[in-house]
């Protein structure tokens, strides 16, 4: 097999873009995007699917180690510089109809509805599910935290629904498949610091959709009105809630493209 790829950069989310068409087989596609995130290290493929039938084209996430990633915000972003998408584009990821459009050379942005999960666990940590679920941890040093760790005890109680997760409203059987976890600091003139653990990848140099659910949680708290600047390592992301949308904008560029013999 030889497929066609192209990488992207939002704001150190490395991102793989590969096109399906009518008639492929896709049973191998766990796997081969699996060995093409391990043979160009990005974080996700995003497989695109552009049915001349269908309305949009529909994008599933594959993580780096072959699993459902069901939503990439990022990757959403990214393919509105790599499809060259000058006008608000709808397309179709996990069990969303986003719009996505280049501002720019090399600004990714996302409009989407706001309708989520939120909930609050414990010791001031939110869940939130956009699609995709998401556990935001406030914590006094996020440079130095031990997110690796951290994620991975959420992740065990997500899995067991032990711990916050006994009494816990909205857990439901997905979240056996893991969580993505963000360490946050505190807002500071509009802006936050945040870290993301997400899963199947581990920790990333940012996360769109770990954006917006951070947002949402400081909302809800009261913390944040209609904007928030959320800095993560590899980037800085605005997010601002507009007549019942969120956007999403940040960092996006196309940095490679060849051919991926399997």
């Amino acid at each position: 097999m030889r497929i066609r790829w192209v990488k992207a950069d939002g704001c150190g989310n490395i991102c793989l873009y590969a096109w399906a068409h009518e008639g492929d087989d896709r049973t191998n596609w766990s796997r081969v995007g699996s060995a093409m995130c391990s043979s160009y290290n990005a974080d996700v493929l995003m497989l695109v699917d552009q049915a001349e039938s269908a309305e949009a084209p529909s994008i599933q996430v594959i993580n780096a180690d072959g699993s459902d990633g069901g939503l990439c915000i990022n990757g959403l972003r990214c393919y509105a510089v790599v499809s060259d998408a000058k006008d608000w584009t709808k397309v179709r990821c996990g069990n969303l109809e986003p719009l996505v459009r280049m501002e720019g050379n090399t600004i990714g942005a996302v409009r989407e509805s706001v309708t989520t999960v939120t909930e609050h666990l414990q010791d001031k940590q939110w869940f939130v599910d956009l699609g995709n679920p998401h556990v935001i941890v406030p914590v006094e040093d996020v440079a130095g935290c031990q997110l690796t760790s951290l994620a991975k005890q959420i992740n065990a109680e997500a899995a067991q629904r032990t711990g916050p997760w006994q009494t816990s409203r909205h857990w439901h059987t997905g979240l056996q498949a893991g969580v993505n976890v963000h360490a946050i600091g505190t807002v500071i003139d509009g802006t936050i610091e945040a870290r993301p653990h997400e899963r199947g990848c581990g920790e990333t140099g940012a996360c769109g959709s770990g954006a917006i659910a951070i947002a949402i949680a400081l909302r809800e708290q009261g913390q944040i009105d209609h904007e928030v600047e959320v800095r993560m390592p590899g980037g800085r992301l605005d997010v601002r809630f507009v007549d019942g949308n969120v956007e999403i904008r940040g960092s996006a560029i196309a940095i490679a493209e060849g051919w991926f013999e399997m």
